[in-house]
């Protein structure tokens, strides 16, 4: 654990900060969601309403978070890259929204222990397979992580698909504009079945079984 993840441990420890603002914002989110960009919901009854659950999205727009915050029947916690977390205000404003840092450069290990916590605990992780936004709204290769998670975690992992939040919010712009958007989630692949020393060599085969799941919604 590097000294910038040990001072933001201490902080969340200290505040008890994380998920304040998302209970708030989620229901205003959702209305903003389906009014201001008239989203349109697929598959709800394919979401689990218990149990650890490794949300798997496709990634076309910074919007995207945003938009399974609304859509998602349950609260949702976030990956996020590390570099968003700057500055006191931020970090604080981050941390609230249930996000929390993740060194995309190499094995964050702190980061993804407390993802299989979560999920332990019977909570929903936001991960984006891909790793970074799609230029083309093509999906990309999926990285390994996301079958780790479910694995690790014995916990379930839903396939799910964003159309429309690259129109509302494309590359380059600040501003959010009208637009329509959908959320598609697909059915869920149950990990507790699987061993959780399986090798690295399944999880590459699983994660490109997940990204071909969201690729059919």
């Amino acid at each position: 654990m590097n000294l910038f993840q040990q001072n933001l441990l201490i902080h969340v420890k200290k505040y008890n900060i994380m998920g304040c603002l998302f209970s708030i914002f989620q229901p205003l989110v959702r209305c903003l969601c389906k009014t201001y960009g008239r989203m349109e919901i697929y598959g709800i009854e394919n979401f689990p309403m218990e149990g650890g659950v490794v949300l798997a999205s496709n990634h076309v727009s910074y919007l995207d978070p945003v938009v399974l915050g609304g859509a998602s029947p349950r609260p949702l916690y976030y990956l996020a890259r590390d570099s968003l977390f700057k500055g006191f205000l931020t970090t604080k404003f981050l941390l609230s929204c249930n996000a929390f840092p993740m060194n995309r450069d190499g094995a964050d290990l702190t980061a993804l222990k407390k993802a299989i916590k979560l999920l332990k605990d019977g909570n929903v992780i936001t991960i984006f397979p891909e790793g970074t936004r799609s230029k083309d709204g093509k999906l990309q290769k999926a990285k390994e992580g996301v079958a780790m998670l479910g694995i690790k975690s014995l916990s379930k992992i839903l396939p799910t698909r964003i159309f429309g939040s690259d129109k509302c919010m494309p590359r380059g712009r600040k501003f959010i504009k009208p637009g329509k958007l959908i959320v598609k989630f697909g059915e869920s692949i149950d990990c507790s079945d699987y061993s959780k020393d399986i090798g690295r060599k399944y999880y590459k085969e699983l994660s490109n079984e997940i990204i071909e799941s969201i690729g059919k919604l």
